[in-house]
């Protein structure tokens, strides 16, 4: 299959090359006029939509509905509040759950099971002023810090007083905020079962399990999920997997899309994806970025190439042009 363009703003195009979306756009002059009203910096046809276009309104709806955006490189940062609506989606869909937990078991994380359970914004804060009520004041501590058992004692009480009054204004609103959570599970080295908080997993296993989740909950409809930096804090054969993943007709059976940016190079594979699959960025002089495929080169990359390593060697361009500071680096046998 080739790329089609719908619709771009070369003002020399004519009537004969019309793209399917200049044909939607209606009449010459109202073409004229949107393309004309489009900032540069905007996307055409979130312009046709403001102007109702009608036969514009289902492609904008459809990107508006159906493209998803996924952490990627923000993965460790988000992931946890990321984690919440897939939490919320696994605690009342059974076959969701069992599913995402065939995918993180299967990729090596460890983690041997996934369960749900609920959680308050205020259970942390709850459990910190139990552990208050235990704080005692001991006999001896006026040769500690100076100060009269009595005095360190009242003191001690305001602040359990204060301490109970949050409380009960916690627990009042407490019910109003709860949501689900993830539990791991792993084995241990006798084979038992050792429960973890879904926090202390590492960075690459939350990025993962919220990558794994969005794919499980949209790719079902037939969506677009987009990944910035697909390969941050996954290893690079995991990462190979999530592609190899994407184009099983076993899980992806309605042909969702994954668009995704990365610096993996060996994922550069014609063993994995296509030519008019493989796009790169090339940053020109003034600062802007041409976007192109290996498709486009008069002179395609065979089948059976070593893509990786050709364009490592600079020949499909969009590589980085180093300073004199970096490009000078001696190598270690010289």
């Amino acid at each position: 299959s080739r790329w089609i363009t719908l619709i771009d703003r070369d003002a020399a195009r004519t009537e004969s090359e019309n793209t399917i979306l200049h044909e939607l756009l209606g009449a010459q002059t109202r073409r004229d006029q949107i393309i004309e009203d489009t900032r540069e910096n905007s996307l055409i046809l979130s312009r046709a939509a403001e102007r109702n276009v009608e036969l514009i309104i289902p492609f904008f709806l459809w990107f508006k509905q159906h493209m998803h955006h996924s952490a990627g490189g923000a993965g460790a940062i988000i992931a946890p509040f990321l984690l919440r609506g897939i939490a919320e989606l696994a605690a009342k869909d059974e076959e969701y759950l069992r599913a995402l937990t065939a995918l993180v078991r299967d990729a090596d994380t460890g983690i041997a099971a996934l369960s749900t359970h609920s959680e308050s914004f205020f259970d942390e804060s709850l459990r910190s002023l139990r552990d208050l009520e235990k704080i005692e004041v001991p006999d001896e501590s006026e040769k500690i810090v100076d100060r009269s058992p009595e005095r360190l004692k009242a003191l001690l009480d305001a602040v359990k007083s204060a301490a109970r009054g949050a409380a009960d204004g916690l627990r009042a609103t407490e019910s109003q905020s709860v949501w689900a959570k993830f539990s791991t599970e792993h084995v241990g080295a006798d084979g038992s079962p050792v429960p973890f908080d879904i926090a202390k997993e590492s960075a690459g296993t939350l990025c993962y399990l919220s990558l794994a989740g969005q794919l499980l909950r949209h790719f079902k409809d037939g969506d677009l999920v987009v990944v910035d930096e697909l390969d941050a804090s996954l290893h690079p054969q995991l990462a190979r997997r999530i592609v190899q993943l994407v184009h099983s007709s076993d899980f992806n059976s309605v042909g969702a899309q994954l668009l995704f940016s990365t610096h993996d190079v060996t994922l550069m594979d014609p063993n994995l994806v296509r030519r008019d699959q493989v796009f790169l960025t090339q940053k020109q002089a003034e600062g802007a970025s041409e976007l192109y495929s290996l498709w486009d080169f008069e002179q395609m990359p065979r089948n059976n190439a070593a893509w990786a390593k050709n364009y490592l060697a600079g020949r499909f361009g969009g590589v980085p042009i180093f300073g004199p500071l970096l490009a000078d680096i001696p190598h270690a046998n010289e």
